[in-house]
């Protein structure tokens, strides 16, 4: 680097010196110009990210091997995870494919249960995790994992699969996480939510859509939690969607607004404003 460096300082230096003994202009660029390329262009060689390197390789056999002993390497697999995780940003685009596609394997591992009857999810748990993370190569696999049956058999492992979707705050994923709010699975549907409210950056048009389709979802649970106070299921669904559509409607309109009946009224009075309009 120092050696190429040096060189085209030298190059330039002796063009110029043809300069001053009276060599036109029109030269001087002549001879400047296609140096300075060449050595900039080697430079640009000199700084290129290794890729394909056999340390990472290595460090994806290794966890896919501890993947095959049926969960008694589980621990050493997540100590991998976070190896490649720490690497990951240091890689060049070969081996962040390979990396992503490596945790694709980590879900829908066949386990035994805990002794607690809980899924035995912790690889993965960490690889949702570790892909929220390693965007913008993990985006396309986060959103069809959030459809796979191998995540979406485990409740737990699939919201955390949503919520590493929104935290990679990539476009692509607003509509996946729209067609998760329609979700029978109330925690799934609040996970959805949650990560829309990561998407203040979108288009405005997109963002009343998702406000919109909010208010949509959250009005009428509300309407029947209000009006039959026996209703459980209604309550179960509102106590755990409604505190991330208040949160998210927050974020996306930067109101304050914490009752439902005023998110109301604000949307119809405003849906057709300039919502990003600064205030005089």
């Amino acid at each position: 680097m120092k050696t190429l460096k040096r060189s085209l300082a030298c190059l330039t230096f002796a063009a110029l010196c043809g300069a001053a003994t009276g060599a036109p202009s029109a030269n001087l660029e002549a001879v400047v110009d296609p140096v300075n390329a060449a050595l900039l262009a080697a430079l640009e060689d000199e700084d290129e990210v290794p890729d394909k390197r056999d340390d990472i390789k290595d460090m994806r056999k290794t966890f896919e091997g501890h993947l095959t002993k049926k969960g008694k390497e589980d621990p050493d697999a997540i100590a991998v995870l976070d190896m490649l995780l720490k690497e990951y940003e240091g890689c060049g685009p070969k081996d962040k494919a390979d990396i992503v596609k490596s945790l694709q394997k980590g879900f829908g591992l066949k386990r035994k249960e805990n002794r607690d009857g809980t899924a035995a999810n912790t690889v993965a748990m960490a690889s949702a995790v570790c892909l929220s993370k390693m965007a913008p190569e993990s985006v396309k696999s986060l959103n069809k994992l959030c459809f796979d049956k191998k995540v979406t058999s485990d409740p737990a492992v699939h919201r955390q699969v949503i919520l590493s979707l929104g935290k990679t705050e990539d476009e692509s994923a607003v509509d996946t996480l729209l067609k998760l709010t329609s979700s029978k699975d109330a925690k799934i549907q609040g996970a959805a939510i949650e990560s829309l409210g990561r998407f203040r950056a979108i288009d405005q048009k997109e963002r009343k859509e998702v406000c919109e389709r909010l208010i949509k979802i959250i009005m009428p649970i509300k309407s029947t939690v209000d009006s039959d106070s026996e209703d459980i299921i209604a309550r179960e669904r509102y106590d755990v969607i409604g505190p991330p559509t208040i949160t998210t409607l927050q974020k996306l309109t930067d109101q304050k607004i914490r009752d439902f009946q005023e998110w109301q009224q604000w949307w119809n009075k405003n849906k057709r404003n300039d919502w990003d309009e600064e205030e005089d």
